[in-house]
């Protein structure tokens, strides 16, 4: 499947209203936060808060209802309908396509959070006391959870979907297109649609902001921690303008120069990171520990699916500050991530798409 020439798919855009309001909406908040930053830190912690109290259920019953599609696209015989056309190929091998979706899907969070959140909820645990063997396990079996099948089973529907209309129906690659069905192929460009799309950029915005926000504190605490820098505002500026840079140059590169290589880069680091921690740590207590939280995780998937603590049984504030959280940006990154997923494989069936997206879920 050859990708649609660059200049198509601007024209595509810039003829799109979508396109328009989003951009006058984003430069409007963005010149609002650096007016006004107190009014904007304290609109946007009120706007989190009401999402997370009163919406939080919405989040945790939706990522649920994905994987349980996912499942079912798995074994049902909707699974064999084709993303692309009948008669094509996937487009990459496995294991680029895999680092690509890796890369993408997993991106710095996985380096700073999988150190980071085990510790965490050893310190903060949704259940019984911190500090304990008991907290241990359950740190594991939520970080697990919080990085394996729900979060992939997102970027799977987002992008199964994106790519079908795309690519077998031959409608343009907006998140409108995967409501044709309902708006018709005008509806798709019309009103409807354009909010569609104007809520699907936000979602992106957002979802990238925070990731990259958090990555420039991370890289800054590791640059005071090893240099002596002071980490601070100036310091994750600079961090985020070289990291939108190489992201830039990586994009305009194509996938086949920039994006495929620093992806196949991704993993070497990530392999050869994993292979000195193992190497040169508790290697049995690793082992023991993955194999334990694997079968905690596997026995305790349907209750954490749908936890959220309604009694108040465990800690306060635990699943809203962590699980619904997580779901959020994940969908948020999910609207990001569905463009690089779709394209890069429209040969495939369901059930190929999604065992390749969930081959990376347990290795997080």
């Amino acid at each position: 499947m050859k990708e649609k020439p660059i200049q198509d798919q601007q024209g595509i855009i810039l003829k799109n209203p979508a396109f328009y309001c989003a951009l006058i909406i984003t430069i409007a908040f963005v010149f609002f936060g650096i007016a006004m930053p107190g009014t904007a830190e304290a609109l946007m912690n009120s706007i989190f808060s009401f999402m997370v109290e009163y919406l939080g259920w919405s989040f945790i019953l939706s990522v649920s209802v994905f994987l349980i599609l996912i499942l079912f696209l798995l074994v049902s015989p909707l699974g064999g309908i084709k993303l692309g056309k009948d008669n094509e190929q996937p487009q990459y091998p496995l294991l680029t396509w895999f680092a690509m979706l890796f890369s993408c899907g997993m991106g710095i969070g996985l380096i700073f959070w999988g150190v980071s959140e085990p510790i965490s909820h050893y310190i903060w645990p949704p259940m019984g006391a911190p500090y304990t063997a008991g907290a241990i396990h359950q740190a594991m079996r939520y970080s697990i959870f919080h990085w394996g099948f729900h979060p992939w089973a997102i970027y799977a529907v987002v992008a199964a979907s994106l790519a079908y209309f795309s690519f077998r129906k031959d409608l343009p690659m907006m998140l409108s297109s995967t409501l044709e069905p309902i708006l018709g192929k005008k509806g798709i460009v019309g009103g409807w649609g354009v909010l569609v799309n104007v809520v699907g950029v936000f979602a992106t915005m957002f979802g990238l902001a925070t990731s990259l926000g958090l990555g420039a504190m991370q890289i800054g605490s590791g640059f005071e921690t090893l240099f002596g820098i002071e980490s601070t505002e100036p310091l994750w500026v600079g961090v985020v303008v070289v990291i939108t840079i190489a992201a830039v140059a990586s994009t305009v590169t194509g996938i086949d120069r920039g994006i495929k290589n620093l992806s196949r880069l991704n993993i070497i680091l990530a392999i050869g990171l994993l292979t000195l921690f193992f190497l040169l740590g508790p290697t049995l207590f690793i082992l023991n520990l993955l194999t334990h939280s694997t079968g905690e995780y596997l026995q305790n998937i349907i209750n954490m699916s749908f936890g959220l603590d309604a009694a108040g049984e465990g800690t306060e504030g635990w699943y809203r500050a962590w699980t619904v959280f997580y779901w959020g940006l994940v969908a948020g990154l999910g609207t990001l991530c569905w463009d690089l997923y779709s394209q890069d494989f429209p040969g495939a069936d369901h059930p190929d798409f999604c065992y390749r997206c969930f081959a990376g879920s347990h290795p997080c």
